[in-house]
């Protein structure tokens, strides 16, 4: 659960504080206390400052702004604008020269094992970006250096062009991650948590690939749908296995991999793999409604939305008929998340392909090596199915663990494991039906109080990991802390980018360092933004700060649309089709209380009311523009005939032109000339893409003619 909060400066709280003591010395229950002159409600929007928020929206999202490309001493996405040619710091990179972080490329047994030699750097870069930079003038060696250990290599194309069912007979560690897949919009959703064991080396490893008649009890296939998987959905799909792939890949894996020198292939059970029909059984099972809760919205009642996924109950019925499902072959003992640097160089030898640079193989905090990963410029980290999901996953389950190692100390183990064992679990599940139906419910009996108790020791464990019920409970308690100290919200703001057209999202995705905000087809979009779940969250973040900085003025030396924003509480959360969108709670500066705001809207000789609406009518609009929907629709499908009509959902914004004066000359320098209505009554003309009108009064007409 991602959260963007604002709340007063230290300086801020200081001077209210005071102003609080002030008043309290004075008469709390008469004197107000002390603010600043800035009106309630704030004044109309005016056409000045709704030309400076877009204009400074516009240029913080233009594509010289957003292009960005990779470091080559940290390998990070960096823009392109923080980025200077490597070669202006030639002769300081002495320092990146450290040996046995690296590895050459072996082509066959006989060759040695070698480091590059010369400073550790991603050489497929060219440019450097500002914190190397700065780091290594100084004569430091950057924190995120590749030469600190994180030197993985590049992937080379026998492991970049293995499908999934190849990966899973490659990989040295087996991972279990359960999602599913909406596909409305392509993206999966994590459904549980994933786990990793290490494969039965005797068994597999050793006749790796295994016998084609044992693979039954390594793998199989459950197809679900309306109908059966045809031959052509069968190549469609990850399911076919390529034998010279598998035997490629596990070549270069034995020469070049640190965690493979000891595994053998069987050449004898490799020529038995078919290649135009799955490996294993493949079992159907019918199925009439694609829908499942977990990836649907509770407001959802529409029809089926396609979703790629089984059951949890149909697939236990499936398992208790005799029927088969998934499965790959493993160890009974489950790999450590803990000092194990190995664990994801041999889940993923596809991205660590040198078995370099793990997760826990240097002093950097799991999360932060996570997120470099996940920023490195080729984007592997990004595309692959599984990767974020494991790093989120193992996130959350080691937040719960320091929950409970925090709340669970040597001095009050034995009470919470007596609550624990001694619970009443009758009564535990009565709370639990009574909250469900929304009772407030107070502990009552020594039961329920023994009950609430182990609610509170969970809360505990919980409150660290984000998007549990606890950590809910705590973003509550912060924003009735807001409110205590801001007063109630002006307003409440949901905001939902639409990543599936934005031509910024679009770019993310992709893999083409230029940013050419190009018109895609649907499916091209689809494919991308499907693919590369960072991308569309980077977007969404990158979209949100803008809104927070521009639209709300919020760190800046202007006021934003809304007025003076004086704090803000934002929550995130995912629709339906798994797309994400933020809900936020906005307070305005000497915004009044609801008992204030009633007296000020009743007073008839108060102006108030006047007030307000101009300020909604200005910050606030419910309709269209030029017209109703129909209207609208119908403009727009004419406007669609033209063949160069350019939708603008799928285009970026154009900022409006600067400020006009009356001069005939000025506007001519801008290539705008007003058209003259008859009776030299007001004229306008409007800026393409933005909406923005300008009106010239008769007085300026008569200059033109």
């Amino acid at each position: 659960m991602c959260v963007f909060l604002a709340s007063p400066s230290r300086t801020e709280r200081d001077r209210l504080a005071k102003a609080n003591v002030r008043a309290a010395k004075l008469n709390a229950g008469s004197h107000p206390i002390e603010s600043d002159d800035t009106p309630f409600p704030p004044l109309p929007l005016n056409p000045d400052l709704s030309r400076q928020i877009v204009q400074d929206f516009c240029a913080a999202s233009s594509p010289n702004v957003l292009e960005e490309a990779g470091c080559a001493v940290c390998g990070r996405l960096t823009p392109i604008v923080r980025l200077s040619p490597l070669k202006n710091i030639k002769r300081l990179l002495h320092i990146l020269d450290v040996p046995g972080v690296t590895r050459i490329e072996r082509k066959s047994a006989t060759q040695k094992i070698r480091s590059y030699q010369g400073p550790v750097l991603d050489y497929s870069c060219d440019r450097v970006c500002d914190d190397c930079r700065g780091y290594i003038r100084k004569g430091d060696v950057p924190k995120l250096a590749l030469a600190n250990g994180l030197w993985i290599g590049k992937v080379p194309d026998v492991l970049s062009s293995l499908n999934f069912m190849e990966k899973l007979l490659v990989a040295r560690v087996r991972h279990n991650c359960n999602f599913i897949r909406v596909a409305s919009s392509g993206r999966r959703k994590m459904i549980a948590h994933l786990v990793a064991f290490e494969s039965p080396l005797p068994k597999v490893y050793e006749m790796l690939p295994p016998p084609v008649e044992d693979l039954d009890d390594v793998l199989a296939i459950l197809f679900t749908g309306p109908c059966k998987p045809t031959e052509e959905e069968f190549k469609r799909s990850p399911v076919l296995v390529r034998r010279h792939a598998i035997r490629a890949a596990l070549e270069w894996l034995i020469l070049n991999h640190s965690d493979y020198a000891d595994v053998k292939i069987s050449a004898k059970n490799l020529a038995e793999y078919p290649e135009t029909s799955p490996i294993v059984s493949v079992v159907y099972r019918e199925r009439g409604s694609d829908k499942i809760s977990e990836a649907t919205s509770i407001h959802d009642t529409g029809e089926g939305d396609g979703v790629e996924s089984a059951l949890k109950g149909m697939a236990m019925e499936h398992w208790n008929s005799g029927g088969m499902a998934l499965r790959v072959g493993q160890h009974n003992k489950m790999e450590s998340i803990y000092n194990n640097p190995d664990l994801y160089p041999q889940m993923f030898p596809w991205l660590f392909p040198y078995g370099l640079g793990g997760v826990g193989s240097t002093s950097l905090s799991d999360d932060l090596h996570k997120k470099h990963l996940l920023m490195y410029h080729d984007k592997r980290f990004q595309t692959d199915l599984a990767f974020p999901f494991a790093a989120f996953s193992h996130r959350q389950i080691k937040a719960a663990a320091t929950g409970g190692y925090l709340a669970v100390d040597s001095k009050n183990f034995d009470d919470i494991t007596d609550r624990l064992l001694s619970v009443n679990q009758d009564v535990l599940g009565d709370i639990a039906k009574r909250m469900a139906q929304g009772e407030v419910v107070k502990p009552v009996t020594e039961d329920e109080k023994a009950c609430f108790q182990v609610i509170r020791d969970l809360d505990h464990v919980g409150g660290k990991v984000d998007g549990s019920v606890s950590s809910k409970k705590y973003m509550r308690n912060e924003i009735w802390s807001l409110v205590a100290n801001q007063g109630a919200p002006s307003w409440y703001i949901t905001l939902s980018p639409s990543d599936m057209s934005h031509p910024i999202c679009l770019y993310f995705a992709d893999e083409k360092e230029t940013f050419q905000p190009l018109i895609r087809g649907y499916d091209e979009r689809f494919r991308l933004i499907a693919k590369n779940p960072v991308a569309a969250a980077r977007f969404f973040d990158f979209m949100v700060k803008l809104f927070i900085k521009h639209v709300l003025g919020f760190g800046t030396d202007h006021a934003g649309i809304y007025g003076e924003t004086s704090a803000y509480y934002g929550t995130v959360e995912q629709q339906g089709r798994l797309t994400l969108h933020l809900h936020l709670l906005l307070w305005i500066r000497n915004g009044l209380t609801p008992e204030e705001a009633r007296k000020a809207i009743m007073d008839p000789d108060s102006p108030f009311q006047q007030q307000l609406v101009r300020y909604l009518e200005a910050a606030h609009q419910g309709e269209f523009c030029t017209g109703s929907m129909d209207d609208v629709d119908a403009a727009l499908t004419v406007a669609a005939e033209d063949p160069t009509y350019q939708n603008p959902t799928l285009t970026l914004p154009e900022a409006p032109p600067e400020k006009c004066t009356d001069s005939f000359v000025d506007l001519l320098s801008i290539g705008m000339v007003p058209k003259v209505r008859a009776n030299s009554m007001p004229v306008a003309w409007t800026t393409s893409g933005v909406g923005v009108v300008v009106v010239f009064h008769a007085r300026s007409t008569q200059k033109l003619k």
